[in-house]
This record gives C-alpha cells, structure tokens and sequence, in this order.
C-alpha cells in the first residue's frame, strides 16, 4: 500500500515540476530579452567609440562602384554601429536602379557590410520623344539609361510605344524571352525583336545576325518555330541564300522572300514565295 500511495505522490507532483520548470525558463528568456534590449544603450553610453563605424565591405556589386553604394546607403563613417536601421538601409539600396536586392549588417567591430544583387541588364529599349534608350532587365523594366553600354551586346525591342521607365511591361518580356530562346539554340544574334507596332499578322519578327535578316514568327507556337529555323539554317538551303526575310507563319512550310512579308489578309492566304521548304524534322 505505501508504494502505492509513493507511486501516486510522484504523478501529482509531476504537472507540478513541468509548470515550476517552464516557469523558469520562460523567466529566463525575458531575462535575456530585457538584458539585451537594456545592455546595447549601455554599451554605447560607456564605450561610443568602439561601436563607430568607420569601414565598409561591398559584395556582389561589379555594374556599379562600391564607393557610390556606400553613399546611397545613408550610412555616415562615425555612426554607431547601433543605431543602424538595416532594414530602411536596405530600402534605399534597392531604389538604386541597378539594385534589384540588398542586405546590410553592421558589426560592433566597426565595420558594415553591404551586400547586394545586380540587375541584368537583357535588351535595349527606346522611350520618350525624342527617344532616348533605356537597358530592359529580364522582367520587362526599364531600369537605366543606356549610355556608354555597347548596344550590339543586347538585342533592341521594338514597337512598345507605353513603355515606361522603372516600369514593368508584358511584351518587353515578351522580347527579351524571344531573344533568350534565341541564345539558346545558338542562332544568330537577335539584333532586333518587334513585339509591337506594324502588322500584327507578322508579330513578332526578328532581325537576326549581322545581315539583319528578317524572321517573320507570327502568332503560335514560337519554340516549336524556332526549333525549325534553327534547323532550316542550320541545313543551309541553296534558296536561303539569296533571301532577306525567312516567314515562318504557315505551319510546316517556310517560305523564303526577297521583298518584305505580306501583311493582313494576305499573309494568312500566302503559300508562296521567292522559294520554299518543309521544316519536317523540327516538327
């Protein structure tokens, strides 16, 4: 019986230490919570000069110079180390143009790093009257001004009249990803992409490599159409040669011109052509 009753004895008192022990350590935690919250203004009331900032470490930045991040940061040499927001550092960071994401922490050793992430800068785009040319980054944006920028590295989107600066927009991605699936299968460069403006029977059209050669895409499928004009240049047709415009906008059959493509109507009805191909094997 008096085992019993011990066995019991020690049930009860179970709940019993879990509550006295949960008791302490959620004691403990507010401790250190109002310790730490306390011992920062402490610190820098007896020690200022220890947590003065008065270096700074940029990471990831190679469009933009470590110098004028610094500067766009707001961050003064000789301010504590403390009293930096780096969440609202991090704000004025992104607003550069060329800064897409960014994270700031400051050390008690009197240094602050400074990290960030470029934009890319994936095509060219002309804004305004009298137009002046913007880089596009890989969603859409115009983000920067063009200048000093070579402009045979990045393709031009043409035919986006509302495009914007700082503003995304559909059919500048839309020509950026054409240019891309371009690179991808090691065509020629994509010298211009049209997304907008003209005839919209032709949209979107290219004009590839040095020559500039047209490639009317038209509506559809455009990887499986790039996939045949991949395979079509790569065949190096003898009725290629003399050709300015490749039309790709009737199905297996690629038509090649001398003149430029027809439009409306006309180019729904037109099977002919300075000369023509099957592209059967890109489908």
């Amino acid at each position: 019986m008096k085992q019993r009753s011990s066995q019991r004895s020690d049930r009860a008192a179970a709940p019993r230490r879990l509550t006295r022990w949960s008791t302490y350590a959620a004691a403990t935690v507010a401790g250190l919570l109002l310790g730490s919250f306390l011992f920062e203004p402490m610190l820098a009331r007896l020690a200022p000069r220890q947590f003065v900032l008065d270096t700074a470490s940029v990471v990831g930045a190679h469009r933009v110079a470590a110098e004028e991040l610094v500067s766009a940061s707001g961050v003064a040499a000789g301010t504590s180390a403390l009293a930096v927001d780096s969440t609202a550092v991090s704000e004025r960071l992104v607003s550069h143009p060329w800064i897409t994401e960014a994270r700031v922490t400051p050390f008690l050793s009197r240094k602050l790093l400074v990290s960030v992430v470029e934009r890319e800068a994936a095509a060219i785009v002309e804004i305004g009257a009298p137009s002046t040319a913007w880089l596009v980054d890989s969603g859409g944006t115009p983000f920067a001004f063009a200048t000093g920028v070579d402009r045979e590295m990045h393709p031009t989107i043409i035919g986006v009249e509302d495009a914007q600066p700082q503003h995304p927009h559909p059919l500048l991605a839309q020509g950026v990803q054409i240019a891309r699936a371009v690179d991808r299968r090691e065509l020629p460069a994509a010298r211009r992409v049209r997304v907008g403006g003209g005839d919209p029977h032709a949209l979107p059209e290219l004009r590839l490599g040095p020559r500039e050669r047209r490639v009317v895409l038209g509506g559809g499928d455009l990887e499986t159409k790039l996939d045949r004009l991949a395979w079509v240049l790569k065949a190096d047709l003898a009725e290629m040669g003399p050709a300015s415009t490749i039309d790709l906008r009737f199905g297996s059959r690629v038509i090649f011109r001398n003149g430029p493509p027809p439009s409306g109507d006309e180019a729904t009805g037109a099977r002919g052509g300075a000369g023509s191909s099957k592209g059967g094997r890109a489908g």
